[in-house]
């Protein structure tokens, strides 16, 4: 009897048919590269347009939405990816988005060390809401306290979200148009205290290149570029005194599908993934399955994406109802404010308001009896509030 196929078997774990033809808009340099072992481009059909499909209908879906919606949607993917890139560096542990988004607000302190110390739902909320009662939430965080980031690594996981941000929301920010372009965006990842990156011109003007040559030619997909541009940037020597990683190699990914303006309303989804899943493997390095799980995991992240959009628009619906059935004063611009962040403070909604704190404090709370937010901190102070 035959073996049964698998329809869940992921096609990167298929055996590649090492035979198979480079396609013709691979340049010279990067056949030569794939030739030993490259990827089955037939095999990649299929997973090239499930990620096209689930890319496009988000795209498509958030583009069409309102402004508080599509704007907090951004923000709630890139806060996403940087929980997805935190749990795939080293082996750490995955953080709720919204933890992340507390940290940036300045509201949560250090993760590990509250965890070690026993506190983990409160400086990780969001998270320990996944493990259920306070005492179990806090023994499991408290086992995974060594693999929490530490500060260095947590603000280059929020650097990370920003600069995802900023390429979904400003068209005349491209990363790729000079080596000074790409030099801000790297040493925006590592900080403002790091040592400032160098990258050899000659070595970043051929890797440009080859990226830029493939919409000329007019061949070559997208996705498959970006993919490309990122396996290529982990095998370059572009950087000097220092080795590539992962997350530039990916924002470079996905400065290429901005630039080429195959997305219009959001960043590219790579490092989503739903709470418990397991980190992004990246095999860079073998283009025999880099392709295909680069289209896998765009593909699952895009539906992941589809789901939070959804969310939003229910609640905004929700928030619709409310306030036409009862006074509308400054509801709706506090409900939008929350469909925009993942967070929101009564102090930051009072600075954009231009309202008391106590006011917007009971707004907040107006918006947390109707069922459309809620706490998500647990204290009695320096609380924030998210859709539900």
């Amino acid at each position: 009897m035959s073996e049964e196929h698998d329809p869940w078997r992921p096609a990167w774990e298929d055996d590649p048919t090492p035979e198979a033809p480079a396609p013709p808009w691979l340049t010279p340099s990067r056949a030569r590269r794939l030739t030993s072992r490259g990827p089955n481009w037939q095999a990649l059909i299929g997973p090239l347009a499930a990620a096209e499909d689930a890319l496009s209908r988000l795209d498509a879906s958030v583009e069409a939405a309102s402004e508080p919606v599509r704007e907090g949607l951004v923000a709630r993917l890139a806060f996403a990816e940087a929980a997805g890139w935190l749990a795939a560096a080293a082996g750490r542990a995955w953080i709720h988005p919204r933890d992340l988004a507390l940290a940036e607000a300045g509201l949560l302190g250090g993760f590990a060390a509250a965890a070690l110390a026993g506190r983990g739902t409160a400086a990780l909320p969001a998270t320990a809401g996944l493990f259920g009662g306070t005492g179990r939430a806090n023994r499991l965080l408290q086992a995974e306290a060594d693999h929490l980031p530490d500060g260095t690594t947590l603000l280059q996981g929020l650097a990370l979200a920003r600069a995802l941000r900023r390429l979904a929301t400003l068209a005349s920010w491209d990363p790729l148009a000079s080596l000074e372009a790409a030099t801000t965006m790297l040493q925006a990842l590592e900080g403002e205290t790091a040592t400032p990156l160098q990258l050899r011109p000659a070595p970043f003007a051929t890797w440009r290149r080859e990226i830029l040559v493939a919409p000329r030619s007019g061949g070559e997909p997208t996705l498959l570029a970006a993919a490309g541009a990122a396996a290529n940037w982990m095998a370059s020597e572009i950087l000097d005194g220092c080795d590539p990683n992962p997350a530039q190699a990916l924002l470079f990914a996905a400065a290429v599908v901005r630039r080429r303006k195959r997305l219009r309303a959001i960043p590219l989804p790579f490092w989503a993934m739903p709470p418990g899943g397991r980190p992004a493997v990246l095999p860079f390095g073998d283009p025999a399955v880099w392709f295909a799980a680069f289209l896998g995991r765009v593909a699952a992240a895009a539906t992941e994406g589809a789901a939070e959009l959804r969310r939003l628009r229910d609640a905004e619906v929700t928030v619709a109802r409310l306030t036409t059935s009862g006074r509308q004063d400054l509801l709706p611009f506090a409900a939008a404010a929350a469909l925009r962040a993942p967070a929101v403070t009564a102090r930051g909604l009072a600075s954009q308001l231009g309202m008391t704190p106590q006011g917007a404090l009971l707004l907040l709370k107006r918006l947390q009896a109707a069922g459309i937010l809620r706490e998500v901190t647990g204290r009695r102070s320096f609380r924030a509030y998210a859709i539900n």
